[in-house]
């Protein structure tokens, strides 16, 4: 996490930040399997994602991405993917891919971003559920500006040099949060029930507004 201050000494490339679970997916034989940042082998709570053996035919890869569920708006929505189980809830599974690790049993960990985002947009993955998104390129005003406009979560920026770094937080990816700031006064609590039981439930918020505090 970073600001737009961080953003020097090197070119950058800017992508949408996309709001779900980050997954690494091994494709090989027309199969697919998903694995969180932990290890966890996710695959099955995402069937339609096996669309991705498909959408890469006799290729193997290792791909670097985001699981999301998509709102009326297309925009990604947390919640929703948290009710993916729940189809009328949730709705379908998407992978929004934006790295490719290995390419037919070669290593492109140390290959620059710039040559590692040439190859995936130039394997031309697009099916129903799987998805290269586009990207902003080097434009940071637009990728900003975009992602203000579409009241998106944020964008990434890469260092167009950078090599991939497994298991690292780089400083080579930088996530510019798009952030909404309110100063509010907290006038009371609830107390809690259920699981916060003898806690604080919720904070009562207000606001000054013209005639005295106003409940936010």
């Amino acid at each position: 996490l970073g600001t737009v201050a961080d953003l020097t000494g090197r070119e950058w490339a800017y992508e949408t930040k996309w709001d779900g679970y980050r997954a690494i997916a091994e494709v090989t034989g027309g199969r697919a399997t998903f694995r969180s940042r932990n290890g966890i082998d996710v695959t099955a709570s995402y069937p339609e994602l096996q669309e991705a053996g498909a959408v890469l035919g006799e290729h193997s890869a290792v791909l670097d991405g985001e699981i999301v569920a998509l709102d009326k708006d297309g925009r990604s929505s947390f919640g929703r993917l948290q009710n993916h189980a729940d189809k009328s809830a949730g709705g379908a599974a998407h992978y929004m891919v934006f790295d490719i690790l290995h390419l037919d049993g070669r290593s492109l960990l140390r290959t620059p971003y710039a040559e590692r985002r040439a190859l995936l947009d130039s394997l031309g993955l697009a099916g129903e559920h799987v998805h290269v998104p586009v990207t902003f390129g080097t434009d940071q005003e637009l990728a900003l500006r975009t992602s203000r406009d579409l009241k998106l979560e944020g964008v990434i920026a890469k260092t167009t040099d950078g090599v991939y770094q497994p298991g690292a937080r780089a400083r080579t990816w930088i996530k510019i949060k798009n952030l909404l700031t309110q100063e509010v006064i907290v006038a009371g609590w609830t107390p809690g029930e259920g699981r916060r039981a003898g806690t604080i439930g919720s904070l009562l918020l207000a606001v000054n507004g013209p005639d005295g505090l106003v409940y936010a």
